[in-house]
This record gives structure tokens, sequence and C-alpha cells, in this order.
């Protein structure tokens, strides 16, 4: 989802405001949780993406000070005011019930708070980390200076919805194009 333009109407707004942000990573740092650590990820990123991964120890949150304060943000700014919400992972698991039996909201309304928040607050709100400009401002400066986002090489297909493959045939003695088995 980072490393793809959006198209307008893929994500959920109530300003009108647009979500510019994507490219290439030059380095993906982790830590050592299985989902980073992973073949799958690994290769994706080097095969598709041509990116390095770096991988940090757990619990060392020093090391990835930017991720780290989005992490805080997010729960400050934004997860606090969710029905539902229940705190940090240490809070969680001193709970007596189950949280997914308990869920307030389903993935779809999550999912369209989420983007909300990212598109209308957070992209608008100065940081003090890119000299007190907004994220919009700063992606903007960078274009304005003449830099350019680079796209992965195989855009195309990460571009796809999560899941979908992509199959393109050539049929009989017409030429003409199938896609997922249609015309």
């Amino acid at each position: 989802h980072a490393l793809c333009p959006k198209a307008e109407g893929s994500f959920h707004t109530k300003k009108g405001n647009h979500w510019n942000y994507y490219g290439l990573f030059s380095c993906f740092v982790a830590d050592g949780g299985t989902a980073f650590t992973s073949i799958e990820t690994s290769s994706f990123l080097m095969r598709i993406c041509g990116t390095l991964t770096k991988t940090l120890p757990v619990a060392a949150g020093w090391l990835k000070p930017f991720i780290e304060r989005f992490n805080l943000t997010l729960r400050i700014k934004f997860a606090k005011k969710m029905p539902g919400y229940v705190g940090p992972m240490e809070d969680q698991m001193q709970l007596e019930f189950s949280m997914k039996d308990n869920a307030v909201l389903t993935f779809e309304e999550f999912k369209q708070r989420l983007e909300r928040w990212i598109v209308d607050d957070y992209h608008h709100t100065p940081h003090s980390g890119i000299k007190g400009l907004t994220p919009d401002e700063s992606w903007q400066e960078s274009l304005d200076s003449g830099w350019c986002p680079e796209l992965p090489p195989n855009y195309e297909q990460i571009a796809l919805p999560c899941g979908k493959v992509r199959f393109a045939t050539i049929n009989g003695d017409k030429i003409s194009v199938e896609i997922n088995g249609k015309a």
C-alpha cells in the first residue's frame, strides 16, 4: 500500500484530501517479528522492490524512532478515541474477556476511520521531525525541489488488490486478451 499511488476513491476522506504519498523504500527497517523476517516478506522486498531489509532487535524502539513515534501518535490521537479501545498490549493481556468476541467495530468500519484519520488529520498536522511542516507540505516541498518518487519495477502486479493475480492468455484464431477469465 505504501509503495503504490492511491487512486482517488480508493480511500476514505471527509475533507476531500488526497493520499499522495508512495514510492520505493531505500531500506525497510523492522524488528525481529516473524511477519518482518519471513522469507515471503524479505523476498518480496528484495525481488519485487529491490529494497534491502534491516532487522533490529525486538524492544529496541530507540533504533527506529520514526515508526515508534508514529505508533505513539496513532495510539494517543486515534486509537484512544475509538470505541472499544483497550490500551497497550500489556493492558490487553490482563483482560478477562476475548477482544475478538467483544469487538465494537467491523474491519471495514475501522479501516474507514483509520484512513480518514491518516488522510484528513495526520497528513495535515505539523511534525517536529520534518521542521514543523505537515507531511503534505513536506511531500510537496520535495516535489517542488525536483524529487520524484520511484515506482517499483513490477508496479502493475503490486497494485493489484491483495491476493489477486493477473493471468493473460491469447485465444484461438482471433486476437484477444483474457485477464482472470474476462475478455
